[in-house]
């Protein structure tokens, strides 16, 4: 769609927009000092009147980009757009009336005064307005057009001499806009490739590739951020240690892909389990762990038995065949003397062991 830009190429407009306020506020001072002699103060003041809404409407516009842009909202950023190439329509009929009066009041050589201006106002929107490369070839036409109007109307050799720079001039800045705007346009799209792989490589270091729950290393990693944060709130945190039960035979009996399968199908079960603040990771082989981030061990216990239930009546297959798969879970929760990942995962270690010991398939 003709007003569907990338955010990014907005942002840029945002971000030039304060520039592009003190350059038009430079120029028109210069324009100002120029006339003042020549046309009447009236018409000067109303020229002021219309730059100065211009302005302001401009930098309310670009207030309004940046929050559409911060708030996703494609709708609203969509319609600020219009807004903005109408600002351009009004900038260059503004422009474009100071030349007339200017022609109107003071002739030859005050045409080429006007010229100049709107040709270095032209320019400098090069570097401003090119993200937005459809909206600044509509500026540049509406300034320019008009200027060469003005120019042809006075035609002797010298304003020949100055429309055949102009012939020359256009394509120049034309192509050196597009370019800036392929340029920002492989820009964006190589910070967008870059920070694609980040995170794929980032996500790839913290999940396990097997099951695609977290892995060890996360585990470890955000744990101790959550112990740090329990012991900032006094909140209890609870820990289970899962270990499936006569793995080892699973894989001897059926090779080690059913035990995979296995593996990935039981990690599927278990993360539908369990809370988003839940912490669940693989810690390696057949063993998983749950941080219970605000769980007392009563209520740790009764998720672990939950669990241990409902995979002992799933229904695990592989070939044809139907597996038994059964969990033993060790329960260890912090409190005074146990109050590092650590010592909470040697604890809950232990349970395991001691479930282990109990005939497993089951809780301690």
């Amino acid at each position: 769609m003709f007003f569907d830009y990338h955010p990014k190429l907005v942002t840029r407009i945002v971000e030039e927009t304060p520039k592009t306020i003190i350059g038009l506020i430079v120029l028109s001072v210069i324009f100002l000092l120029i006339y003042q002699d020549y046309v009447p103060t009236v018409l000067l003041l109303i020229w002021v009147v219309l730059q100065v809404l211009f302005i302001y409407a401009r930098h309310l516009n670009s207030k309004r980009l940046a929050a559409s842009i911060k708030e996703n909202n494609h709708k609203k950023m969509r319609y600020q757009i219009k807004i903005f190439f109408g600002l351009l329509v009004y900038s260059a009929f503004i422009w474009n009336l100071g030349a007339i009066v200017g022609v109107m009041y003071a002739q030859a050589p005050y045409e080429f005064i006007s010229l100049a201006l709107i040709m270095g106002l032209l320019t400098a929107g090069t570097m401003t307005l090119s993200s937005i490369l459809s909206g600044y070839i509509l500026y540049f036409f509406l300034m320019l057009l008009p200027q060469l109007y003005i120019i042809s109307t006075y035609s002797n050799s010298v304003h020949k001499a100055i429309l055949l720079l102009s012939v020359i001039y256009i394509p120049y800045i034309l192509m050196l806009a597009k370019s800036i705007n392929e340029n920002l346009l492989n820009h964006i799209k190589d910070n967008e490739t870059l920070e694609a792989n980040v995170k794929k490589l980032h996500k790839l270091s913290i999940t396990d590739t097997l099951t695609e729950v977290h892995n060890r290393r996360y585990f470890f990693e955000v744990g101790q951020r959550m112990m740090d944060l329990s012991q900032r709130e006094d909140k209890t945190i609870s820990l289970l240690m899962l270990d499936i039960d006569y793995f080892k035979m699973i894989n001897d009996t059926y090779g080690h892909q059913a035990g995979d399968a296995v593996l990935v199908d039981l990690a599927h079960e278990i993360e539908e389990m369990t809370r988003k603040s839940d912490l669940f990771a693989r810690i390696g082989g057949e063993e998983f762990a749950i941080l219970l981030y605000d769980a007392s061990i009563t209520d740790a216990k009764k998720i672990a038995q939950n669990i241990c239930n409902a995979v002992s009546k799933q229904i695990f297959t592989y070939d044809s065949s139907v597996l038994e798969v059964t969990l033993s879970i060790g329960v260890a929760e912090t409190d005074k003397t146990v109050y590092t990942l650590d010592t909470l995962y040697h604890e809950a270690d232990l349970r395991l062991y001691m479930a282990k010991e109990s005939g497993r398939n089951c809780v301690r």
